[in-house]
Order: C-alpha cells, then sequence, then structure tokens
C-alpha cells in the first residue's frame, strides 16, 4: 500500500510488464461511469428506475461485458488485498463482486450470457469465506471460522445444485479447498 499524491491510499502490485495501481475504496480504477462508484450502480439504477415505470430492464450483451471487465478490476483488488491480509476489503469486493452476478443473472436476457459470469461464483464464495474465516481466526475464534468455513461451502453446493450439475461440485476445487482448510 502506498500513498497517492491525491492523498488517497493506493494499491500497486508488479506485473510482468510493469504495475498497476489500484484505488483502495469505490471502483478500483478510480472512475465514475455515468456519474456513478461503478457501472453495477449506474445499472442497478437503470434497473429500478425501470422498474418505477413499469418498464422491463434487460442487459444487453455488451453490458454484461462491461459489468464483467468491470468484476476483473474488483477481483485483482481483493487477491491483492488478500495477500495483504485486508480481510475486510476482501470482503465487500468478494460481496460486490457476487452481487453483480446474482444481477446479472437476473437481468441478462440469454443464460449464456448470464453464465459467463456466474460462472465464477464457487471462487469468488471460496475467496470471500477465505477471508471471512481468516478475521475469525486473527481473533482467535476458531469455533466460529469452523462455522464460517462450513457456510461458504454449503452456498457453494448450493450453487452447483442450483446449475443442476452434480459433476461441477464434486470436481469444485474450490469445496476441495475449503474442506481440506476445515480439516
Amino acid at each position: 500500500k502506498i500513498l497517492g499524491s491525491d492523498g488517497k491510499e493506493k494499491i500497486q502490485f508488479r506485473i510482468d510488464l510493469g504495475w498497476i495501481q489500484r484505488e483502495t475504496a469505490g471502483r478500483p480504477d478510480g472512475s465514475e461511469p455515468h456519474e456513478c462508484e461503478s457501472r453495477l450502480e449506474y445499472h442497478r439504477s437503470r434497473a429500478q428506475r425501470a422498474l418505477r415505470k413499469g418498464e422491463k430492464f434487460e442487459l444487453t450483451p455488451d453490458e454484461v461485458g462491461e459489468l464483467q471487465a468491470e468484476g476483473i478490476q474488483y477481483y485483482h483488488r481483493y487477491i491483492a488485498l488478500f495477500q495483504l491480509e485486508d480481510y475486510l476489503g476482501v470482503i465487500r469486493d468478494t460481496q460486490r463482486n457476487l452481487e453483480m452476478f446474482e444481477f446479472v443473472a437476473e437481468r441478462a436476457g440469454n443464460e449464456d450470457i448470464a453464465w459467463s459470469v456466474e460462472q465464477f461464483t464457487p471462487y469468488v464464495r471460496m475467496m470471500n469465506t477465505r477471508a471471512k474465516a481468516s478475521l475469525a481466526i486473527e481473533r482467535g475464534d476458531l469455533v466460529e471460522a469452523v462455522k464460517l468455513i462450513e457456510k461458504g461451502m454449503d452456498k457453494i453446493r448450493e450453487f452447483y445444485n442450483a446449475a443442476g450439475d452434480a459433476e461441477l461440485e464434486q470436481q469444485s476445487p474450490e469445496l476441495h479447498f475449503l474442506g481440506e482448510w476445515l480439516e
């Protein structure tokens, strides 16, 4: 973490071809699309306006792609935050991406397009669970950590059951990791 020239804390991390810098709060790249905190917030406000007017709201494939690209920015940040042991930041960003997946699932006009985003739910849920349980472990509350891991695993199983694919559940690296960690 560094202090930016604007006086705000930033996260900087090295990649093969240089550095990436991200804001620690708000949209990771610091932009405000359509004068909103994020594209997700922009599309949520559009959906609410449509609902108030009694109109149907559906995301276009391009809008889903933009939401997915924005979600990748949050992913990069929460991976960095996890390494920095900023578990509250990880919880915030993973929860945001889980909400985006749900929004896309409800609002995309095409199931295949929705699945292109939703398929990452188990991984994001695992990271959310890891951050929550890590906070409990830091507090020395191992009983709570176990409960949180079990709850996270249950939510991943629920996702696979809703998707109707038992094979995906059996092969899930996220469930495997959390199961080993639980033991």
